[in-house]
Formats: C-alpha cells, structure tokens, sequence
C-alpha cells in the first residue's frame, strides 16, 4: 500500500490513474471505494486543494470513458464525483488546514447528514419501498416458518431507515478514506506518525453531547421527530464508533499486547455488524467525558 501511495505522489496524473482504477474496481469489489477516496484525499492533503479538485476532474473524466464503454451510460462516474471524490477533497481541505484529524472526521460526519437530509428530501419512500420489495421479498419469505403477510410491514420499515442508511455508509467510506489517506501521508513522509495521531483521537464532548442528545431522541420520541434524530444519529455514530477504535489501539500499544487482538476485534466487529457500531458509538461518547485512556495510564 506504501508503494501504491508512493506512486500516486508523483504527480496528477499517476494520481489520477489509481483513483480511476480503484473506483472501477470498486463496482466489483466495493471497499476499493476506499482506496480511491484515499488517493484523492491525499493528494489534497500534501498538495492542497487545487491538487485535489485537478486529480478529481481528471479521475472523473477517465472514469466516464471506461464505465460508458463498460454499461453504455457514464453516470456511475458522475455519482463518484458527487458521492466521493468532492467529499474527499472537502474533508481532506479541513485535515490539512486545522491539522486536527476530529475535525476532518467531524467535517466526514456533517457531508454524511448533508447527503441523509437531501435523500430524505429528494427520494420519496415508496422509490426505497419499491427498491427493498424487488430485492428482499423473496427472500423474506423464503425463510422457514415467515409470515408473508409480515413482508411488507418489514419492508416499509426497512425504507424508512434507507436515508440513514446510505448515509451512513457514506460517513464511514469517507472516514475510513481520510484516515488512509492520512495514514499513507505518514507512511511516506513521517513514519509511525499516524498512529500516534489516531491513538491521540478525541472528537470532544460538544460532539458527544450532539451525538447523546440525538440517540435520546432517536429512543424515545416518535416520528416525525424520533425519525428525523435517527438520521442525525446514523452519521455521528460512526464517528464516534472510530474514537472507540482509537481507544481500543491505544489500550493495545499501552499494554504492550500483540496486534492479534486488534485483528480478533475487527473480525468480531465484522461479524456484529451493525450491533458492533452502536457498542462502540457508545464507548466513544462515554471516553470524551471519562478519558479512558488517561485512566488507563494512572492504573
């Protein structure tokens, strides 16, 4: 991954190439999205936002030509202006002009709800109704002992949700992009630099409070309201879920423990998902009011 980085420093061009590959890649095999997130980020994180708003264009152009020869229409490569690239240099704008990774994360987290409230807005809920009854109905109903009759109430659940969902998603490839960006900007120009930086991470209890005050409501007041909380909660979660992973690196490099159990803690996190992220949003709103690592270090 070094080497790859490397290569995409050499200028617009080569950067351009490993954005425009990885994002092709990505339609088969998805978390290459990260990769080319990460590439556009990086080049605005070293070179600055021309950088990075030149290696997007170009990108985008590449991008176009291959998917049109590819399916016949070059929207997928507009949707990866919009829906990544444009973040990327926007977030990787913050991080290079605050140097403060909780703010490039938090600006991460503000493009995720922006993006939530316009397909809150944009999409009715019978266009996700229609999308979930295509794709998961036969399969509901499938299912041993299933009440076909539940389907649809299921579904229609489902679709009100799709908004925060997506958005979401968005926040952690966003999130994971900067963070590899960041991590290749160490890589190459200051080594073991990010991992102190992400085991420092605190996104600061303004945030925390944010993110509690809209899990409240998100609990226990219906909808339009409770609806409404759910998607401000959707982005912010995933946020505070990476300080807990912070946490968790920090408690490891402490104790001195082999790197296996970050391994096993990923995997595990994998397999719960999504469970795992709500246990470790948690775990990072109470460490921006306990400071559990400082704890740690007075035991």
């Amino acid at each position: 991954m070094r080497a790859l980085a490397a290569f995409a420093m050499r200028g617009r061009s080569q950067a351009a190439m490993v954005a425009t590959t990885s994002a092709i890649g990505s339609l088969v095999f998805l978390p290459l999205a990260v990769v080319s997130g990460g590439t556009v980020a990086l080049a605005t994180l070293r070179k600055g936002e021309t950088d990075g708003a030149v290696v997007m264009l170009v990108s985008a152009l590449a991008a176009a030509v291959i998917v049109a020869l590819l399916l016949g229409t070059p929207m997928p490569a507009f949707g990866y202006v919009l829906g990544l690239w444009l973040p990327m240099v926007l977030v990787g704008s913050v991080l290079r002009n605050t140097r403060a990774l909780a703010l490039g994360l938090a600006a991460a987290a503000g493009i995720g709800l922006v993006l939530i409230v316009i397909l809150r807005i944009t999409v009715p809920e019978e266009v996700w109704f229609g999308v979930l009854d295509r794709t998961l109905r036969a399969m509901l109903e499938s299912q041993p002992g299933f009440d076909p009759s539940q389907a649809e109430p299921i579904l229609r659940d489902a679709a009100a949700l799709m908004p925060a969902a997506v958005g979401a998603m968005a926040t952690a490839t966003f999130a994971a992009s900067l963070l590899l960006a960041r991590a290749w900007q160490a890589a190459l120009y200051n080594p073991g630099g990010f991992a102190d930086e992400f085991r420092a991470l605190r996104l600061g209890q303004a945030f925390a409070i944010a993110t509690a005050a809209a899990l409240a409501l998100a609990m226990f007041v219906p909808a339009p309201v409770g609806l409404w909380a759910r998607d401000v909660v959707a982005p912010l979660a995933i946020v505070c879920a990476i300080q807990a992973l912070a946490v968790a690196h920090d408690m490891v490099a402490l104790r001195g423990a082999g790197r296996v159990w970050l391994v096993l803690m990923y995997i595990a996190m994998a397999l719960t998902l999504p469970q795992s992220v709500a246990v470790l949003a948690v775990l990072g709103i109470a460490d921006s009011f306990v400071d559990l690592r400082r704890r740690a270090r007075r035991t």
